[in-house]
């Protein structure tokens, strides 16, 4: 095992060790992503430790689902040996307990994210992404700033680069969001309106939870 310090704008994933190790998250935020052929980036899901990463691509590489990640907020980390770690599940009935709750952490969140995008319009869409953006970020109180590109925000949401400007436009009419220097800005009180949008939302939809 080795324990790493990975500064913002690096990578968890080493191109020496996929496949090799597992890797576990202790602390930090990163984004997964993948590059399409034809350059585009397409932001999948925003991550913060504790989390696994890499069991996919060491257990099952032929079926793996291949991503990159990014470094957002510096991360320390601890690259496992996959046949250790292999070993540790066998025997640790704790640590498979573990892992089973972290993924079906993963597959509930997909769950709720496939939710939104079927039955809801592009402002919901949009809400429950910010929402889910602020949780992410661990916020008590204060101010939210997304620093992330729209591109990657739309993406990540399902809709266009258009829709999503529109969209913003909007929710800045009804002052559920500001902008500041290009980023999206949330305050306390505009947070708490959201979260009362989303709310009625799920009530509409069956009552499912959002994040």
């Amino acid at each position: 095992m080795k324990i790493r310090t990975i500064e913002p704008g690096g990578r968890i994933c080493c191109q020496d060790t996929v496949g090799k190790c597992v890797y576990y998250v202790i602390t930090g935020r990163y984004f997964h992503y993948r590059d399409s052929k034809d350059g585009k980036r397409n932001l999948i899901t925003l991550n913060r430790g504790p989390e696994w990463l890499g069991m996919d691509r060491a257990l099952d590489m032929e079926n793996a689902n291949i991503t990159e990640d990014l470094v957002m907020e510096e991360c320390i980390v601890i690259d496992i040996n996959v046949e250790y770690f292999k070993k540790c599940v066998r025997e640790g009935g704790e640590l498979a307990l573990y892992i089973i709750k972290n993924l079906l952490g993963k597959m509930s969140s997909t769950s709720r994210r496939g939710d939104y995008m079927l039955f809801s319009d592009a402002r919901m869409q949009t809400l429950f992404w910010l929402n889910k953006y602020w949780n992410y970020r661990g916020i008590q109180t204060g101010e939210c700033v997304v620093n992330i590109k729209n591109e990657y925000i739309a993406d990540a949401i399902g809709i266009s680069a258009r829709t999503l400007y529109r969209v913003l436009n909007g929710l800045k009419d009804e002052e559920l969001i500001s902008t500041r220097k290009g980023n999206i800005v949330i305050s306390d009180s505009q947070i708490h309106k959201i979260r009362d949008s989303l709310m009625k939302e799920k009530d509409s939809l069956g009552g499912y939870e959002d994040e």
